[in-house]
Parts: C-alpha cells; sequence; structure tokens
C-alpha cells in the first residue's frame, strides 16, 4: 500500500478491461453510477473509436527519431524502421557474365596443350584430346562429333583464362 498514491485503488485486469471497453462489471454498479459523466462520455467514445476500421487518410507519419522514442504500452520499443538492403541475398543472387570481365581471352597454343573442356577454334568445346606420340599429331573430338587432326607444335586458337 505504501508504494501507491493515496486515493489510488487497484482492481482486477478483468475489471479494467470490462471498464475499457464500458461494459458493466458482473455484479457491479453500473459505469454511470461509479465515475463522472465525462469520464463515461470518454470511455464510449475510445470504445467507439477502436470499432472504427483504420483508414490511411486519418494516419499521420512520424519521422523515425519520434518512433524511437514512442514506446508501445508494455514498455517495448516499435518495431526498427525497414531499411534497403544493398545486396540481394545469397539464395536468390546469380552468377553474372558481363562482356570482357569474364577473364578469358583467345590464345593461340600449341595443339598437344589443348585439353578436355577447352573451346577451340578448330572443334569447338573438346570432349577429347589424343595425343598420338609416334605421328606426332593431335586428335581434337568436340562435344558435337567434330573431329580435327593437327600437329603437335601447330598453334591453334583457345578461349582460356588470360594466362599472368
Amino acid at each position: 500500500m505504501a508504494d501507491r498514491p493515496a486515493g489510488m485503488v487497484e482492481i482486477s485486469d478483468a475489471l479494467g478491461r470490462d471498464i475499457d471497453n464500458g461494459k458493466l462489471p458482473e455484479g457491479g454498479l453500473p459505469l454511470e453510477d461509479v465515475l463522472h459523466p465525462t469520464t463515461v462520455e470518454q470511455i464510449h467514445q475510445q470504445a467507439a473509436i477502436a470499432k472504427e476500421p483504420v483508414r490511411a487518410e486519418n494516419m499521420v507519419p512520424i519521422t523515425p527519431a519520434e518512433a524511437a522514442r514512442r514506446r508501445t504500452q508494455q514498455g517495448d520499443r516499435l518495431p526498427a524502421m525497414p531499411t534497403m538492403r544493398p545486396v540481394i541475398p545469397a539464395p536468390f543472387r546469380r552468377e553474372r557474365v558481363t562482356g570482357g570481365r569474364h577473364g578469358k581471352t583467345w590464345q593461340r597454343v600449341p595443339a598437344w596443350e589443348v585439353v578436355r573442356d577447352d573451346m577451340t577454334e578448330a572443334v569447338g568445346k573438346v570432349a577429347t584430346a589424343l595425343w598420338d606420340i609416334g605421328s606426332h599429331t593431335v586428335t581434337l573430338t568436340g562435344i558435337g562429333g567434330v573431329v580435327a587432326e593437327l600437329g603437335e607444335e601447330e598453334r591453334t586458337l583457345v578461349f582460356r583464362l588470360a594466362q599472368d
């Protein structure tokens, strides 16, 4: 009792909700008999306003600073203001290859240096590269079935990552 101001009465949560909603408490007196007429009128107005739909034209924007100062009835802060993300989250990000930025260039190399998965001018993407030491030739087979036979020292264009 010592921590409450003089004249303050403690009521149950259920009774408080009934009073806030303008209902007659069970087994109690009508609100009009207990509360001041102005208070009863305010209670009925607030209950009527709470039942009306919220309209956008009636809402007033607040500044982020004001939002930080405001609190809910439970003492919690309002949620943080939404912010723009500077990047797309990893699960939704796609690899992009922009012309000239992929790091690959056409290079002239000896036929014996061509390996599987290289892109060549002779057969396209290489499926197999067989080097015949006896005849000193390299047989390139593309993934589309195109075959080219080159001398081991003969140079061909290959699309690869640039060598440093």
